[in-house]
């Protein structure tokens, strides 16, 4: 909890106009993600449909807005092109193969 409390104490300081309400939805994203990560591993088919809609919008955001990125320094904006680089291959293994047939059509696994 400290971390987060320093972290949060240097943006307010460098100047940066991150608030509560940024936090706050960033924290709601990444709770939907994981929860998707959670329940498409459980073999729930809408879940890869909510984990194919977030990575589409990381690669629109990344092609279509790379100003977005201009300020961030070499070595962030390449994580995070490993990152969502790393999703879109994931999400082809998910919907490609005998993965998509591990799903059923109630949106069951099929173990």
């Amino acid at each position: 909890m400290a971390t987060i409390e320093a972290l949060a104490q240097q943006a307010l300081a460098d100047g940066s106009d991150f608030g509560l309400g940024d936090a706050l939805f960033a924290g709601i994203l990444v709770s939907i993600n994981a929860a998707a990560i959670y329940y498409a591993a459980r073999g729930k088919r809408w879940a890869r449909g909510v984990l194919l809609a977030f990575t589409s919008l990381s690669v629109v955001v990344y092609l279509a807005i790379p100003s977005v990125f201009e300020n961030d320094p070499w070595w962030a904006t390449a994580i995070g092109v490993v990152a969502t680089s790393m999703e879109v291959v994931a999400l082809f293994w998910l919907f490609a193969g005998a993965s998509a047939a591990w799903f059923s059509k109630n949106g069951q696994a099929q173990v």
